[in-house]
């Protein structure tokens, strides 16, 4: 019975040892990460397992329980993360990460860097040619062709500003070569009838000289030009008149058959008189021919209506003069000066509204209408008096090849682009026939006057010494799409400028 009794018990036993801590589930463990029960006869394992306490992801003993550990790799919550997330170890390879090269903010962590260098076509290119982003306006720099030029080389960004000339009557601007108008006056011209400017070397091509009358032989203004004789003479040998100014003359009489009878049937005087003097004075003589006896008068008058004989003591020389028939037209006598009172004087004749010459007395009127530039004979010259008007030719573009009023050749005409290599002419528009862009250098790009035209067959590869990527010759960045394909160029600012 005894014997049954102890191998009951002895299956009891072996029974609690197999389920543990004598049959409960409380098993009991040194410290919170040791890995097998204390009381279990046999090592159980323990689950699920508990995470060893480590000083550093480089620990290999737990610093709780002792148990050798093999070391971890730090890791991070990403590529910038600044610690461990385990242990938190700060870390010495962080590397943001940015969408661009110029980016300023971290994709991952938000990160912001000041370092940033953005790329851009030109001084004025707002959006970066990388990342896009907008830079601030005040910060573009504008390319203008001339001081006067309004609108900007490389973008559509315009301004007010003027034309520079060297002179008050300049035409043409000193930068630009633009033209403009000129008041007439404003030019100075050494004599009325001059054609060059005596400050800027303008020519005119509307300058007459001016004359007294229409027989009047020696320009007014002064300048020593004589013209041919203009006088129309009527009447005999010693009293023409001219018919267009009213001067005299006397010339030779014809004595062929020397009966001191002038020849001419409409003279027929006693001519070649041979005179002595009476009381010395040359303007009171008797003629000595026989049979003549004539007192021949011989004296000067400074004008035409003068009464008293010039020579000094000459008692014969006055004279009455019809100032009424001196004057022709008007009430002041053309010779003298002299105001008449005539009761129904001659209205003054002109060829129009704008003529300011009298036609009969040659007297100057002061308000007269505006001249009208002739289609025919010039702009220069008035379609309704003929007199000069002051007027250049009027184009309806500098470009314009033919004035657009009398059709004279412009001699500044013809088409004008910006620059050499512009596609169309700046006055007007038209297509301009060659297009020839200029390069600074062999391996040059961009042209230098438009600065968009890219070419991709440069005649010399770019050099690149410094390694900065930028070509030691032009400046422009490298190449970075292939062998012999250019890009798009971005300038880089220079290194003073970094």
């Amino acid at each position: 019975m005894k014997r049954i009794f102890f191998l009951l018990l002895t299956v009891a036993l072996a029974l609690v040892a197999l389920t543990g801590c004598f049959g409960t589930e409380s098993h009991v463990y040194s410290s919170a990460c040791d890995p097998f029960c204390d009381c279990c006869p046999k090592p159980v394992e323990r689950t699920p397992a508990q995470e060893h306490t480590r000083e550093s992801c480089e620990s290999t003993v737990c610093s709780v329980c002792q148990t050798a550990l093999e070391p971890l790799a730090h890791q991070y919550e990403n590529g910038c993360a600044p610690k461990c997330k385990v242990c938190g170890a700060v870390r010495t390879d962080l590397t943001h990460t940015y969408a661009t090269e110029c980016s300023t903010t971290c994709s991952l962590c938000g990160a912001k860097r000041d370092d940033v260098i953005h790329t851009y076509s030109h001084a004025c290119d707002a959006e970066c040619d990388v990342c896009k982003e907008i830079r601030p306006a005040e910060s573009l720099e504008h390319a203008w062709l001339h001081p006067c030029s309004t609108k900007c080389s490389y973008c559509d960004v315009t301004r007010a500003a003027e034309h520079v000339y060297e002179f008050e009557c300049s035409i043409e601007c000193i930068y630009c070569g633009a033209t403009r108008a000129v008041a007439a006056d404003l030019h100075s011209f050494e004599f009325g009838c001059s054609s060059t400017c005596l400050t800027c070397g303008f020519v005119r091509n509307d300058n007459e000289h001016a004359y007294s009358n229409a027989c009047d032989q020696t320009c007014d203004y002064g300048c020593g030009y004589e013209r041919e004789e203009q006088h129309v003479w009527k009447g005999a040998c010693n009293a023409l008149k001219c018919e267009a100014c009213g001067a005299t003359k006397v010339i030779d009489h014809v004595d062929a058959d020397t009966d001191y009878i002038c020849d001419r049937e409409e003279c027929l005087a006693i001519c070649d008189h041979v005179c002595f003097n009476d009381d010395s004075l040359d303007c009171d003589r008797i003629c000595k021919v026989e049979g003549c006896g004539k007192p021949v008068a011989a004296h000067t008058y400074s004008f035409e209506c003068d009464t008293t004989c010039n020579i000094e003591g000459c008692t014969t020389g006055d004279r009455d003069v019809d100032h009424e028939a001196v004057a022709v037209c008007g009430t002041v006598c053309r010779y003298c000066g002299e105001t008449l009172e005539i009761a129904e004087p001659v209205a003054h004749t002109y060829d129009g509204a704008c003529d300011t010459e009298c036609n009969l007395c040659g007297e100057k009127r002061t308000e007269t209408a505006a001249h009208v530039p002739s289609a025919d004979k010039g702009c220069g010259v008035c379609d309704v008096c003929g007199e000069a008007t002051g007027f250049a030719h009027s184009y309806e573009y500098a470009c314009s090849e033919a004035c657009s009023i009398c059709g004279a050749e412009n001699p500044e005409g013809g088409h004008e682009g910006l620059y050499p290599c512009s596609a169309e002419c700046q006055y007007c528009g038209a297509a301009m026939d060659k297009i020839l862009h200029t390069f600074a250098h062999d391996c040059s790009t961009r042209c230098v006057y438009c600065g968009a035209h890219v070419r991709t067959d440069a005649a010399d590869p770019h050099t690149d010494v410094d390694g900065d990527k930028c070509c030691d010759v032009c400046g422009e960045a490298l190449p970075t799409t292939g062998d012999g394909v250019l890009p798009e160029h971005t300038i880089l600012p220079k290194k003073d400028e970094e």
